[in-house]
């Protein structure tokens, strides 16, 4: 049970590690790739709504020592994402296929975007700072074209995955 708990303990720190030291300094759209979120609908999908919890905290409590946000802002808005993605993969997404895995990374990574930037811009507007919303000229496209590259990613790992066990469906079920 220890050696267990050590092991996921690694893979949480190995994978922030990798979203913070390597996909953050990327070129253009490959540094929005999101693998914490990826990895979490991941484990959601295959193992259960507290494992994929228990992850998201440690990503989360990670995520927020390295980041210049107020602590916390992390943890939560994973922790709300996961749970949408919970709520969605129960009503709407049942099965195990491709396409219900490139919604959920879909759904997920939008909703964990829109809390990181609400908690952003109350943590502004709090702390009283004369900083605006910030709209650039690509902001749009470029949170796009993230979605689209994590949606990209999935379906890789989904058929790496694939490969490995049987317990993924590449296609809609049949009745």
């Amino acid at each position: 049970m220890l050696g267990k708990i050590l092991l996921n303990i690694f893979f949480i720190i190995l994978i922030t590690i990798i979203q913070i030291g390597f996909i953050g300094s990327l070129p253009h759209y490959l540094n929005e790739i999101n693998i914490v979120i990826i990895s979490l609908i991941f484990i959601l999908e295959t193992k259960n709504f507290i494992s994929a919890l228990s992850w998201g905290i440690g990503f989360g409590f990670i995520l927020d020592v390295f980041s210049f946000q107020f602590f916390g802002i992390n943890i939560v808005s994973i922790f709300l994402s996961i749970a949408m993605a919970h709520y969605l993969h129960l009503n709407f997404f049942t099965d195990k296929s491709i396409y219900a895995y490139s919604a959920l990374i879909f759904f997920t990574c939008f909703s964990y975007e829109v809390l990181i930037n609400i908690f952003y811009y109350f943590e502004i507007f709090f702390k009283k700072q004369d900083y605006g919303i910030i709209w650039t000229n690509g902001l749009f496209l470029e949170k796009i074209a993230g979605f689209l590259v994590n949606i990209i990613l999935t379906v890789v790992f989904f058929y790496f995955f694939n490969y490995l066990s049987n317990r993924l469906k590449p296609v809609f079920l049949f009745k």
